[in-house]
């Protein structure tokens, strides 16, 4: 239950029809929306550091996080509930701090889980604030009113948003209502693990292929934490709140449902902005320790650190977009060329689709996606098109049609098929779980 997004979707259809520029355009304005909100943040949490909060927000920015999302039109519910959500938690520091109106909170805590399910967990994060803040002690009538105020309307909008999604499925999940991922006690150890595993993947970490970087960076990790812990009574109080909060709190809060989901880079927008927050706030806490002389040194080398380890994967990532959007247009145009003088409700089986499209998800998803509307007029998907490519059979509509044509669609690959990028495709369905690692075919 996204209406958020299928309504923006439609719109966009209605201004630009199947043209993709202002569909891209579109997207690259929520993630500006989501970058200049965290420098928004960043000022907020580091006043008098203009260019260490520029720095943390480039940081953002350049991460190949946001590689995976932006470009991928289909997914754009992921900007969407992260923009809200940051707008939420911005609009609601801003009522704390400045005690201004909690309206705009609600509203675009509202906004947040109409574009996804997951921005349910955005309440913990004011929550986690107002703990380590002392909001929520010492006990008082007047506080009392003032945290109702807060947090009874986020529980009313919770509870009509469980509601339509009750009236929607007939269950508060979705799908067969039964969340069987959440009842493993293996997931959540599981998830996490393979978080931090895919922050240095080399996909997403520039250092990520070389020997023994993940037992360096713990290590060094290490001795950070160490230094932290025996530094931690110099650090000014407020400072330390700040920590605790975008450090483990605002990690445990983003990633509180993720768990039970199955595991996809594309999910961690949230925890990732913490932990490029946490990271910068330490750079505030050098500059208070005399670690760091000047703050435009200290953002100068976060500047440069951060460019270096993720803009690479950030680049290499758009090209794989590109290089998979241009397969997938022209299987899409070869399908529409060849069924254009099938009846309407025919079911058409297509042959050869190649798998190995970089990223994973243009197959999976984005393949599928291209043969509806808005992305294009005949609207295949709608004609209860079958794909079946390589052991994998996705039906838009299983329905039982009178007439089947088995088309054998080979797409030339037009360079598209280099070893290097099935390479790639193979480490991101290993990194994720998808495929055993070793295999070469999906189950």
């Amino acid at each position: 239950m996204r209406p958020l997004k299928i309504w923006l979707l439609a719109l966009d259809f209605a201004l630009w029809g199947t043209n993709p520029i202002g569909y891209h355009v579109t997207s690259s304005l929520w993630f500006v929306a989501s970058v200049l909100l965290v420098h928004a943040i960043l000022r907020r949490a580091l006043p008098g550091r203009p260019f260490l909060a520029f720095a943390g927000a480039w940081a953002v920015a350049v991460h190949p996080v946001f590689s995976e999302v932006v470009p991928f039109v289909t997914a754009r519910e992921e900007l969407m509930a992260t923009a809200f959500g940051l707008a939420a938690l911005f609009a609601f520091l801003r009522s704390r701090v400045e005690g201004r109106s909690s309206v705009g909170f609600h509203a675009f805590y509202g906004l947040a889980l109409l574009s996804k399910e997951t921005a349910l967990t955005l309440l913990a994060l004011p929550l986690a604030w107002d703990l380590t803040h002392g909001y929520l002690w010492p006990w008082s009538a007047a506080r009392s009113r003032a945290l109702l105020r807060t947090y009874l309307p986020s529980a009313a909008i919770v509870a009509v948003y469980f509601a339509l999604r009750f009236m929607a499925f007939g269950n508060l999940f979705g799908g067969d209502g039964l969340p069987t991922h959440y009842l493993s006690p293996k997931e959540l150890p599981s998830f996490h693990a393979r978080f931090f595993r895919s922050l240095l993947d080399g996909t997403l970490f520039t250092a990520g292929r070389l020997p023994h970087v993940g037992v360096a960076l713990a290590a060094l990790s290490a001795v950070a934490f160490a230094v932290l812990v025996r530094r931690w009574a110099r650090i000014p109080s407020w400072r330390r709140r700040d920590l605790l909060f975008f450090g483990p709190l605002w990690y445990v809060g983003s990633t509180a449902i993720l768990y039970g989901a199955y595991f996809a880079t594309r999910h961690n927008l949230l925890p990732v902005i913490g932990l490029v927050i946490f990271v910068t706030l330490l750079g505030d806490v050098a500059l208070q320790g005399g670690w760091i002389r000047r703050e435009g040194r200290c953002a100068a080398a976060w500047l440069v650190i951060s460019t270096l380890l993720f803009l690479p994967p950030t680049l290499v990532n758009g090209s794989d977009f590109r290089t998979a959007s241009a397969a997938v247009k022209s299987i899409r145009e070869g399908i529409e060329q060849r069924t254009a003088a099938t009846p309407p409700g025919s079911t058409i089986a297509l042959q050869g689709v190649p798998q190995w499209i970089l990223p994973p998800y243009f197959f999976g998803w984005g393949l599928l996606s291209a043969l509806q509307l808005p992305f294009t007029r005949s609207d295949l998907a709608a004609r209860s098109s079958v794909i079946d490519a390589r052991n994998i059979t996705l039906t838009r509509a299983p329905v039982e049609l009178p007439e089947h044509y088995d088309l054998s669609i080979e797409i030339d690959s037009g360079g598209y098929a280099t070893p290097e990028l099935e390479q790639r495709y193979l480490e991101r369905l290993w990194r994720d779980g998808i495929v055993p690692r070793g295999q070469r075919r999906m189950p």
